[in-house]
C-alpha cells in the first residue's frame, strides 16, 4: 500500500508539472485551485507512503533549514497574524482592475497564497525524495521539458493565426502581449528559461551512458531547439538576453559540441534541426522581430541610472482626473535608477523596515504599496499594483525577513549546491548541471521581474531546485552538504 501511494505521488505531481503551464500558467483562479489540488494531493500521498513504512530522503540540511523558515513564518501567519488592511483607494483600484482585466489578475487571496506556500514547501520535500531515484529524476525533466516544447508551439501557431487571446479565446481583452498560455511575454519569456536547458542535459545523458536511441536524443534536442526559438515569437527583452548568456555559459561549462561530436552524424543534424526551425519558424510568419526591435530602441542609459531630476507625484485627491483609460496614473521616474521599477523598489524597502520580521503576508505587497508610496503610479498601475518586479524583495516584503530568507535559500543555494558539487566535471550530473542551469536563467531574470509570482513557474522551480540539490556526492564536499536518509521503519525501531 505504501509504494501504491509513493507511486500515485509521483504521477500526480508529475502531472502538476504538466497542467499547471497549459492551463494558463495557474495564474486564473480555477487552475491555480487545479494546481493546489494536484500538489497537494501529491505530498500528501507522499507523506502517507512514507508513514507507511517506506524510506524516504530529505534534502541536504540547509534546503531543510529554508523549508523550515519558511514553514516557521507560514506558521505564524496562520496562527497568530492578521493580514493588513488596504486603504479604501486601493481596494476600490485593485477591484476596477479585476473587474477590466480578470485574465491578467493571479489570484491574490491570502488564504490561497497561504496554502499554496503550504503546498509548495511539502512537493518541493517530495520532489527531492523522488529526484534520488533516477528513473523519477529523468520523469520530471521530461516533463517539464515536453510540456515547455508543446507550449512553444502553441506560442508560435497563435501568433502565426494572430490569436486574440490564449488558446484564442477572445472573451476580455488583455492589457499586454501574451504568449502561448500565459498572459504576459515576461512570464512566458521566463518560463522557456526553466525548460531548454533540460532537452540539451537529457540529450548528453543519453551519450553518456550509450543506452538511449538516437530518436530519445533527438527529441530532447529538438524539444530544446524550438524553447529557445520560441523566444522570436515573444516581445520581452531581458529572457532573450539570459537565454543566450546561459546558453553559452552551459554550451561551455557541458563541453556540448565536443560531447556531439561521439554520436556519428548528431553535428550535422543538429543543424540540420536549426535551419528546420528557423525557416519554418519564418514561414509562419511567428516572429516579432520589428516589435522586438522597437522595444530595444525605448531603453535609454539615462532612465537606467537615474540620472533625470525627481519629480514630485500629485496628491492622492487629484488622481482620479489624472486617470488614463486603462486604469493607471503615469508617472516620471526619471530620477529613480531603473525608472519605474526604482520607485517600487524605494516602496518595498520602507515596507521592509516598517514589518522585517513577518513581513506583509502572503499576497501582502499591493497593501504594502499603499502604505508606504504615494506614487500614483506605483499605486495604479496593474502590473505594479500586482508585482514589485523584484521577487528577492517581494519575498522580503510579504514573508519578512525569516520567511523570505527561506525562499531565497530554497532557490538560489540549490543552484550553488549542484555548482559546487560537480564544479568543472558536469558530466558527474548532467540533468543537475541542466536543472541548475535552467534554475539560474529564471533567477537572474526574478532580480528585475516577477517569474516566481507566477504560480506555474514557481513549481517548475521548486522541480528544478530539488534536482539540483540532490545531485549526488561525488568526491571531497563540504560537510554543508551532506545527506539525511530517514526510513519510517528505522525510526520505529530506534525507539
Amino acid at each position: 500500500m505504501a509504494e501504491a501511494l509513493r507511486t500515485f505521488a509521483g504521477l500526480t505531481l508529475l502531472t502538476a508539472l504538466a497542467v499547471a503551464p497549459l492551463y494558463f500558467g495557474a495564474t486564473r483562479l480555477l487552475p491555480f485551485q487545479t494546481l493546489l489540488a494536484l500538489a497537494g494531493a501529491g505530498g500528501v500521498a507522499w507523506m502517507l507512503s512514507a508513514a507507511g513504512g517506506t524510506a524516504w530522503t530529505l534534502p541536504p540540511w540547509p534546503a531543510t533549514l529554508a523549508v523550515a523558515l519558511i514553514l516557521v513564518s507560514a506558521l505564524a501567519w496562520a496562527l497568530f497574524l492578521a493580514a493588513p488592511e488596504m486603504p479604501a483607494f486601493t481596494r476600490g483600484h485593485f477591484a476596477r482592475i479585476v473587474s477590466r482585466w480578470p485574465n491578467s489578475v493571479v489570484p491574490k487571496s491570502f488564504p490561497l497564497l497561504l496554502t499554496w506556500a503550504f503546498v509548495s514547501v511539502i512537493a518541493f520535500l517530495a520532489f527531492c525524495d523522488f529526484a534520488r531515484d533516477a528513473s523519477w529524476r529523468r520523469s520530471i525533466l521530461w516533463t517539464m521539458l515536453i510540456t515547455g516544447a508543446v507550449v512553444a508551439i502553441v506560442g508560435l501557431i497563435q501568433n502565426a493565426t494572430r490569436a486574440r487571446g490564449i488558446y484564442w479565446l477572445s472573451g476580455h481583452r488583455m492589457p499586454g502581449a501574451f504568449f502561448g498560455p500565459f498572459f504576459h511575454h515576461t512570464s512566458a519569456g521566463a518560463y522557456l528559461n526553466t525548460v531548454w536547458p533540460l532537452g540539451f542535459s537529457l540529450a548528453l545523458l543519453g551519450i553518456q551512458r550509450r543506452t538511449a536511441s538516437r530518436l530519445g536524443i533527438g527529441l530532447a534536442l529538438a524539444c530544446s531547439a524550438v524553447i529557445l526559438a520560441a523566444h522570436s515569437g515573444h516581445v520581452s527583452r531581458l529572457p532573450q538576453v539570459i537565454a543566450v548568456v546561459v546558453l553559452i555559459g552551459f554550451s561551455g561549462w557541458c563541453g556540448l559540441w565536443r560531447v556531439f561530436g561521439h554520436v556519428r552524424g548528431l553535428r550535422p543534424a543538429l543543424g540540420g534541426i536549426v535551419i528546420v526551425f528557423a525557416l519554418t519558424i519564418a514561414a509562419f510568419g511567428a516572429t516579432r522581430v520589428d516589435e522586438i526591435k522597437s522595444r530595444w530602441s525605448l531603453l535609454s542609459w539615462d532612465k537606467l541610472t537615474g540620472q533625470g531630476a525627481f519629480v514630485a507625484p500629485p496628491p492622492e485627491p487629484e488622481w482620479r482626473g489624472l486617470m488614463r483609460d486603462d486604469l493607471f496614473v503615469p508617472s516620471d521616474h526619471s530620477g529613480y535608477p531603473l525608472g519605474d521599477r526604482g520607485a517600487a523598489y524605494t516602496a518595498a524597502l520602507h515596507a521592509i523596515a516598517d514589518r522585517p520580521w513577518f513581513g506583509w503576508g502572503p499576497g501582502g505587497w499591493t497593501a504594502a504599496a499603499a502604505h508606504h508610496s504615494n506614487d500614483p503610479f506605483i499605486r495604479t498601475f496593474f502590473l505594479i499594483v500586482q508585482f514589485t518586479h523584484q521577487d528577492l524583495l517581494q519575498g522580503f516584503v510579504e514573508w519578512g525577513l525569516i520567511g523570505g530568507t527561506g525562499w531565497a535559500f530554497l532557490l538560489g543555494g540549490a543552484v550553488f549546491a549542484a555548482v559546487a558539487r560537480v564544479r568543472t566535471s558536469p558530466h558527474l550530473d548532467y540533468l543537475g548541471a541542466g536543472a541548475a542551469a535552467a534554475l539560474a536563467a529564471v533567477l537572474l531574470q526574478s532580480l528585475i521581474d516577477f517569474p516566481l509570482q507566477i504560480p506555474a513557474l514557481l513549481f517548475n522551480a521548486l522541480g528544478l531546485a530539488a534536482v539540483a540539490w540532490t545531485v549526488p556526492a561525488s568526491g571531497k564536499l563540504p560537510v554543508l552538504f551532506a545527506d539525511s536518509v530517514v526510513s519510517t521503519n528505522e525510526c520505529a525501531q530506534s525507539h
